[in-house]
């Protein structure tokens, strides 16, 4: 991914987090939560109807974000038992958006939690504590995921060059076999008929000549023979 890109969705993202703070501390707005998430939850089916065969990863991410933080922030904050959302949040935004933006997010996440407060046991501290924690787990992860796309790209390279090479192995092959069929067989049996038409008639040569047109038939029949040798040998290789 360009790091053009890799900035916007990163300005989105801690954008959307913004979002949730003020929507959670404005009056009004915080009337329409169920409306909000259900309007997220809206985007996300027609993200997936949309793009059928790659939905947008990015929009899935920003999704969860807001969803995640508003229900976090909506049922205790730092003391919320859906504060576990706010690790799968980081995780995601590690395995699909990359490994450094985790690092940007948790940042971002302990900021909207410094705000959104109160700090009034130790828990609290614990959680918001975690997130330092699942950061360089979610970058580890991240980067393994990186790995293993990258080993998968190559595999699937391989397996191209593979198709390729079958292919041209099998081009090769037709076109051999298709001169040993035709071209030399027919040469060598043109050879061997004309050779035997000049026998026949013995009393037109010498007995040098005929020795030589006989030698000649004989290594005809032989490299026959080793031509059709080759051709079977070249369709059980190629099998």
């Amino acid at each position: 991914m360009p790091k053009s890109s890799n900035l916007i969705n990163l300005f989105f993202l801690i954008s959307s987090v913004f979002l949730v703070y003020f929507w959670i501390k404005s009056a009004n707005a915080s009337l329409y939560t169920l409306q909000l998430i259900a309007l997220c939850i809206i985007f996300y089916f027609l993200n997936q109807i949309i793009g059928k065969r790659r939905p947008s990863l990015f929009i899935n991410i920003l999704i969860l974000s807001i969803v995640s933080l508003i229900l976090v922030a909506t049922s205790g904050g730092l003391a919320s038992p859906l504060f576990f959302l706010v690790y799968f949040l980081l995780f995601g935004a590690s395995l699909l958006l990359g490994p450094n933006i985790s690092l940007i997010l948790t940042l971002t996440l302990v900021l909207f939690f410094l705000l959104l407060g109160p700090f009034d046991n130790l828990g609290n501290f614990l959680s918001l504590a975690s997130l330092f924690f699942i950061c360089p787990l979610a970058l580890f992860f991240g980067r393994q995921y990186l790995r293993l796309l990258e080993g998968e790209k190559k595999i699937a390279i391989l397996r191209k060059t593979d198709r390729k090479l079958k292919k041209a192995i099998k081009k090769e092959e037709t076109d051999s076999l298709m001169w040993l069929s035709l071209e030399l067989r027919q040469g060598i049996l043109r050879i061997i008929d004309k050779t035997s038409e000049l026998l026949s008639k013995p009393a037109d040569f010498t007995w040098r000549q005929k020795e030589n047109l006989e030698a000649i038939l004989a290594s005809s029949k032989r490299l026959l023979r080793t031509g059709e040798k080759l051709k079977k040998e070249i369709d059980e290789t190629t099998d």
